[in-house]
């Protein structure tokens, strides 16, 4: 992952997650769904919101649509 997807996980983890500490296995899933690029499909619509407003030139308008970042 580079540096601004790095960037961007942190701030969707702190976001959606702001309790859970780097140490727990679901913060792991969650990095590991960023890497692969699955993040967007892998996410709830509250979840899509905040990649949205974290990043609105990499994620979709439309809530609904299939993405995945190619990596």
């Amino acid at each position: 992952m580079d540096q601004e997807m790095l960037a961007i996980f942190e701030q969707f983890m702190q976001a959606k997650f702001p309790h859970m500490s780097t140490e727990d296995s679901y913060y792991d899933e969650w990095r590991k769904r960023f890497e692969m690029g699955f993040e967007w499909q892998k996410s709830d619509y509250n979840g899509r919101a905040i990649l949205k407003s974290i990043a609105p030139n990499v994620y979709p308008d439309d809530k609904d649509e299939f993405f995945m970042r190619e990596i």
